[in-house]
């Protein structure tokens, strides 16, 4: 985990870091031990790849439980100077819980696994409009992508080597461009490998079946 840069260290320290976390390497070191501690939360979840609000603020508890106060709390206040027009602080429940029961009725239905990587591509970018905390409410995406991944596809993913291409995919994701960052899911093993076999799994069940058309067409010409 890198540390961070000078403004989010800024940030950092004015959420009231904890009085331990004293520079942005130990901030970086105890970030590292939380997300691990937040995937094996998430491990034991069994709603698939689906959360609800208290799933979410409990992988936010796990993740920044050593570093803020705040950890695992929804942002009571409107986010100043955010570029991008997010939930406002009293919708943000009400939100995280239409995106949820959206999608268990819509997505991650499909054995198409490039289907679902645009489904999961649109969850992350609606999740990332929603920004239900003051603090790491990428993080959180980034952790709830790779939980749907293991229930998927039966394999986490990893974007930490890949954040600058994550967060200019998540941009264009969240302007409704979803295949940048479907295809960065993709990337990672085994989405890529699922996508190859569906390809050739629906090539052969097309063949098949004009074949069988074929046949039909023979029998009839007799």
């Amino acid at each position: 985990m890198n540390p961070p840069n000078h403004s989010e260290w800024r940030e950092i320290k004015a959420l009231g870091a904890d009085h331990k976390i004293k520079t942005p390497e130990i901030f970086a070191r105890y970030l590292d031990e939380g997300v691990k501690r937040a995937h094996s939360v998430a491990d034991g979840f069994t709603s698939g790849p689906w959360l609800d609000t208290g799933q979410i603020t409990t992988l936010h508890w796990a993740t920044y439980g050593g570093i803020f106060k705040c950890a695992g709390e929804i942002r009571a206040h409107e986010l100043e100077g955010a570029k991008e027009t997010f939930s406002k602080a009293n919708l943000i429940r009400s939100d995280l819980k239409a995106l949820n029961a959206f999608s268990r009725e819509h997505w991650f239905r499909s054995e198409d696994p490039l289907v679902l990587a645009k489904e999961m591509a649109a969850y992350n970018a609606a999740f990332f409009k929603i920004q239900p905390f003051a603090f790491g409410s990428e993080e959180i995406g980034k952790l709830i992508l790779s939980h749907q991944a293991r229930e998927l596809f039966g394999a986490k993913i990893n974007f930490q080597e890949d954040q600058k291409v994550y967060n200019a995919s998540i941009a264009l994701a969240v302007k409704g461009h979803f295949s940048p960052l479907a295809a960065q899911i993709i990337e990672h093993s085994p989405l890529r490998r699922a996508a190859e076999i569906y390809a050739i799994d629906r090539k052969m069940v097309e063949a098949e079946q004009q074949l069988k058309e074929r046949e039909s067409g023979m029998s009839h010409s007799f």
